[in-house]
């Protein structure tokens, strides 16, 4: 009896150690996720933005809260409102002067 206490407990400790191997070495495979960009760079970068925004209008049930997303989209808003000095005048004149 004194045995088999000894292989069972022996057995149990490898399977731990092995699991723990395989698991370990199955992470440290799989590629790591690519750091999103910053919205100042999709606003830099049209191209780029319009690929992304792309992905993201395509499946917008799992991409839309990503990172990635948040800041193409926010970067596209940006973008598409563009600054109110660059409009044209409205020709309207002024009293002031």
């Amino acid at each position: 009896m004194g045995l088999q206490r000894r292989i069972r407990a022996g057995a149990r400790c490898t399977r731990i150690w092995f699991g723990t191997v395989v698991t370990l070495g199955t992470a440290a495979c799989a590629p790591a996720p690519n750091p999103p960009h910053p919205v100042s760079w999709y606003r830099e970068h049209a191209v780029e933005r319009e690929a992304q925004l792309r992905q993201c209008q395509e499946n917008p049930g799992e991409l839309l809260s990503t990172p990635a997303c948040v800041n193409v989209t926010t970067a596209e808003k940006a973008q598409s409102m563009g600054s109110l000095r660059e409009l044209p005048s409205l020709g309207l004149k002024s009293d002031r002067y």
